[in-house]
C-alpha cells in the first residue's frame, strides 16, 4: 500500500508512505550506559536493538534500519511496519511507528 503523506502548497508530493516487513532484529554490540556513574558495575549496561525493515518502491527493494533503545517496544521479525520516504530518494526510508 502506497499513499501520499504530505504535500507542499503547490500540491507536489513531499513524502510517501508504504508498508514494509521487519526482516530481523539484533542487539547492538555497542553498550549504552544510562547512568555513567554505574559504568563499572555489572548488570547496569543496556544494549539497544537494531531493526531492519524491507520495503519496496516501484518494484525495487530497499532496506531501512532503526535503533530502539531500552524501554521501547520493538517490532518482531515478520511484522508489518510503516516506512516513509521521499519520491526523489526512496532508498532513504524512515521507519515510522
Amino acid at each position: 500500500m502506497v499513499r501520499r503523506v504530505n504535500e507542499n502548497k503547490n500540491g507536489e508530493m513531499m513524502r510517501i508512505q508504504t508498508t514494509g516487513f521487519v526482516r530481523k532484529t539484533a542487539k547492538c554490540p555497542v553498550k549504552f550506559n544510562p547512568k555513567p556513574v554505574l559504568s563499572n558495575l555489572p548488570g547496569h549496561s543496556v544494549f539497544p536493538v537494531v531493526v531492519w525493515v524491507d520495503y519496496e518502491v516501484e518494484g525495487k527493494r530497499y532496506l531501512a534500519k532503526k535503533w530502539f533503545f531500552p524501554g521501547t517496544s520493538v517490532p518482531q521479525p515478520g511484522s508489518r511496519i510503516t516506512v516513509i520516504y521521499e519520491p526523489e530518494h526512496p532508498a532513504k526510508g524512515k521507519i515510522r511507528l
